[in-house]
């Protein structure tokens, strides 16, 4: 039996319209499109998120007690925005980012990812990349390895589903997590295929479940504690979608007792969850949480400058007249595990539809764009990095300039003079007219950078000859509906402007990215990358590993089959009288980091 439990290790454009963009850059991010709406709070998506977690590979925990040899503060309520989920509570029918960060207050998965102790004399994140994504226990404590196609994973032997109706408490079963099993492949509009080498989830005992595998499959626990996968709902609200679709029942750290849709969640402290600390307190350590929609930035900063919030994420364009206002915040700086990317329709491979059917022409919108321009903008000239693939928030990150990439690296610089070039040598002498298809509406909240950038990409791309149109959709009908949605293979012509999910593994992403899965944004089947996404699928060691995702990206660089952008630094602040724990992007926040946050109640203002 392996344990979970271990202590981690620590050319031509017009010369008005070139000044236009110029000006776009100077100023950076302007203070309304920052101050515009409420963040995903602390939830992960501004690289430094004080209620966010992650980590990667072999199984482990946090070290459970309070962060540093404190003694633990006990209660108090953690108060902080967060993205309203528009009423959508099923996270296998709905698997959106909010969706998938609200479940993880009230619903158990498997695993989860590791986070640990956030120290406050730093603002680097204090977790090491070697520990980023490991899986640790949520609902099951340990597992065990028959062979490479067998594990049995043993559940927490005290867990409960919520003391409300109609579970009433309960103990949760091995026959919970199979019918569990069965909902979420029925009810996910992808298939369930991020985890189509499970071939079945049956029980094996009192307190197990046996998980067989149709294959070896390396990254099994990275992808079974991933919070944009296995969620597991009791039986009785599966069955009952009205149930379902208007409250959240679990077996997680949190209860959940009221919602307003747009306007906040309360929730308190689960007495039954499984955790304890070192100690033998209980966790969560807070009572509860209200989790505020707040509609302005700049609002919620008024709110944490107040003490009516205890943690929050802070635009890179304000973060020095943030400090100056709240000299005593605790501030963490971070690159998120969020990949801006553009890519082109399906039928530019599928159909060899002009002009993105052509590598040059796909090289040249690559070569146009102004990637330090992009990341001055992103982050209020706070800096940031170059996207590979692999994003640069990452552990499998490669310097897509450095010494691994060779030649390759070009393509990630702008050389204006090359594109044109490139498109005159593919048959427009005289560039062309497209579009850039983004959504306006999702992301202000929680990724500001997203749309300004959107913005500032037509301009880059008019000085090389490509003169693509700005075109705007609605977030949930028309860019992540899995029925024909621009994010599923529904972009008919142009490019496409987009944000990738974090993953905790780099088969996940190019599994997305170039198999059969719906998020194939351009329904790319390049058969070399095909055959290196099955090997990186079967390896357990990480260099083995990282020379295949290597080769993926140098692969991808060569075709620019998807174009990476850049990631800029983001920051979160949290108040002088809490404690944390901290780790990278992660959409798994409530259980993964939540549990462990702290408050010195005689300090708080309520």
């Amino acid at each position: 039996m392996v344990s979970l439990f271990r202590t981690p290790k620590e050319g031509s454009m017009g010369h008005q319209e070139k000044q236009g963009w110029q000006r776009l850059l100077r100023r950076s991010l302007t203070r309304r499109q920052f101050l515009r709406a409420g963040a995903l709070g602390t939830a992960a998506l501004a690289g430094s998120a004080y209620l966010a977690c992650g980590e990667e590979s072999v199984p482990s925990t946090p070290a459970v007690g309070a962060p540093g040899a404190e003694t633990p503060w006990l209660g108090g309520l953690l108060r902080f925005a967060l993205s309203d989920v528009q009423g959508r509570f099923d996270a296998h029918r709905f698997p959106t980012f909010t969706v998938q960060t609200f479940n993880s207050f009230f619903v158990s998965r498997l695993l989860k990812h590791i986070s640990g102790p956030d120290d406050p004399n730093t603002e680097e994140l204090d977790l090491p990349p070697s520990e980023w994504y490991r899986p640790v226990p949520d609902l099951a404590k340990s597992y065990e390895v028959v062979d490479q196609l067998t594990y049995i994973f043993t559940l927490q032997d005290n867990a409960t589903w919520h003391p409300v109706p109609p579970v009433n408490g309960r103990p949760v079963t091995p026959d919970d997590v199979v019918k569990a099993w069965e909902y979420y492949k029925s009810a996910r509009p992808d298939r369930g295929v991020n985890l189509a080498a499970i071939d079945s989830i049956t029980v094996a005992g009192p307190r197990q479940v046996r998980v067989k595998l149709s294959r070896p499959f390396g990254p099994l626990l990275v992808m079974l504690a991933s919070p944009s996968d296995f969620w597991i709902y009791p039986p009785e609200a599966t069955n009952n979608p009205d149930l379902l679709n208007t409250t959240l029942i679990g077996s997680g750290p949190f209860i959940l007792r009221s919602y307003q849709q747009g306007v906040m969640a309360k929730a308190e402290k689960n007495p039954n969850w499984w955790a304890t600390d070192d100690r033998g307190n209980r966790l969560p350590y807070v009572d509860g949480f209200e989790a505020y929609v707040i509609p302005d930035k700049n609002n919620e900063i008024s709110q944490f400058s107040a003490g009516r919030l205890e943690t929050m994420t802070v635009p890179a364009e304000l973060i020095d007249v943030f400090r100056r206002q709240n000299p005593q915040a605790i501030i963490t700086k971070n690159i998120a595990n969020l990949l801006t990317i553009i890519f082109f329709p399906p039928a530019a491979y599928e159909a060899n539809q002009p002009p993105f059917n052509d590598p040059r022409v796909r090289q040249a919108v690559s070569l146009a764009i102004d990637r330090e321009a992009l990341i001055q903008l992103a982050s209020g000239g706070k800096g940031g990095k170059k996207h590979n693939l692999l994003n640069a928030g990452f552990i499998w990150y490669v310097d897509p300039e450095g010494p691994e990439m060779g030649e390759l690296g070009q393509f990630f610089r702008r050389d204006v003079q090359r594109a044109r070039q490139l498109l005159a040598a593919a048959g427009y002498p005289d560039g062309f007219d497209t579009e850039l298809h983004y959504t306006a509406n999702a992301y202000v909240t929680a990724v500001p950078y997203y749309n300004p950038m959107a913005e500032a990409l037509p301009a880059m791309l008019r000085e090389a000859g490509i003169r693509a149109r700005l075109v705007n959709h609605d977030y949930q009908s028309e860019w992540i509906n899995p029925q024909g949605g621009i994010f599923f293979g529904g972009l008919r012509s142009g490019m496409a402007f987009a944000l990738e999910t974090p993953v905790p593994h780099p088969w996940n992403q190019f599994t997305n990215q170039f198999t059969d899965n719906p998020r194939n944004h351009s329904r790319i089947r390049d058969p070399e990358i095909l055959r290196l996404i099955e090997q990186l699928g079967q390896e357990t060691d990480f260099d083995r590993g990282r020379a295949l995702a290597l080769e993926i990206q140098r692969i991808n660089a060569r075709n620019m089959y998807y174009i990476p952008l850049v990631g800029p630094y983001g920051f979160g602040a949290r108040q002088p009288y809490t404690r944390a724990y901290a780790a990278p992007t992660s959409y798994g926040i409530g259980s993964e980091s939540t549990p462990y946050f702290q408050i010195d109640t005689s300090r708080q203002r309520l």
